[in-house]
């Protein structure tokens, strides 16, 4: 009788890719919830320092072997921010699609493209009428909009700290420039 119920226990939890118990499939969940967790967040911060090792290794060569010129300084900046924010949106891509896999690897949904527009839209706290998750799956969707949260708020205040120093590049090289006589 015992060995029926464990069998029917066991039938009646769905698989992660196997017949799994209850206690067994809840632990791999949370061992996957903070790997993926810890993943993105450490994936999305090492870009970011690279992403500002890079740019300000740029910047100090640009400001300090060129005249300065507002005009030209205009277009370098706006070149700068798009790209970063164009990194930053493919960064963000790549993390939902990691979260995709996951979702796709437990069982959550059927197709992968399914997974990654979930994905994408939980990330993003939105919410997309005809895909839903079984209920078992509802914290690993809670984790990652928080994470998806978190996500956006490194990005914002990345981009924000670029604009303020290119800002600043302009104030400078504005009051460097000599006057022209026309005030």
């Amino acid at each position: 009788m015992a060995l029926v119920s464990a069998a029917a226990c066991s039938a009646a939890t769905p698989s992660v890719r196997g017949v799994v118990s209850t206690a067994a499939a809840g632990a791999r969940y949370a061992s996957l919830y903070s790997l993926w967790l810890t993943k993105t967040v450490a994936i999305h911060t090492t870009a970011v320092v690279l992403l500002a090792f890079c740019l300000e290794t740029r910047i100090r060569v640009r400001v300090n072997t060129t005249e300065p010129d507002l005009r030209r300084a205009i277009p370098t900046v706006i070149g700068h921010i798009g790209a970063v924010a164009l990194i930053l949106a493919a960064l963000h891509g790549l993390e939902g699609v990691l979260w995709a896999a996951a979702y796709w690897w437990l069982g959550a949904l059927d197709s992968f493209t399914d997974a990654s527009v979930y994905s994408l839209a939980t990330m993003t706290t939105f919410e997309l009428p005809g895909l839903t998750l079984p209920s078992r799956f509802h914290m690993l969707s809670a984790l990652e909009a928080v994470n998806g949260a978190l996500l956006f708020g490194i990005s914002t205040a990345f981009l924000f700290a670029v604009i303020q120093v290119h800002w600043q590049l302009i104030s400078h090289r504005h009051a460097r420039q000599p006057a022209t006589g026309r005030e």
